[in-house]
């Protein structure tokens, strides 16, 4: 299609760019975006989340909590305070 198009238009076919942008309906365009932003906040939210965990995790064991109580104050698993504690430093 591209050698087309440049043939026509007497360009360089490597100079052709094709782009396709659906075209949805109004109402089904509108639910794409607000899913679409639903996952840009939820992964906001989830960054948000991890990065509480985290200084929660340190402050847990600076303040001498194992890292097995840590997890049980913090309903994870130790395995996840440990990473946790590593991702932190």
């Amino acid at each position: 299609m591209t050698e087309a198009i440049a043939f026509v238009a007497q360009i360089d076919p490597e100079a052709v760019e094709i782009v396709v942008v659906p075209q949805l309906p109004h109402d089904l365009d509108s639910e794409v975006r607000a899913a679409k932003e639903a996952v840009r906040d939820l992964q906001e939210q989830q960054a948000t989340a991890a990065q509480l965990s985290r200084r929660a995790a340190r402050r847990l064991r600076e303040a001498g909590l194992t890292g097995s109580d840590a997890a049980v104050v913090l309903g994870i698993s130790p395995q996840r305070v440990s990473q946790l504690l590593r991702d932190s430093g």
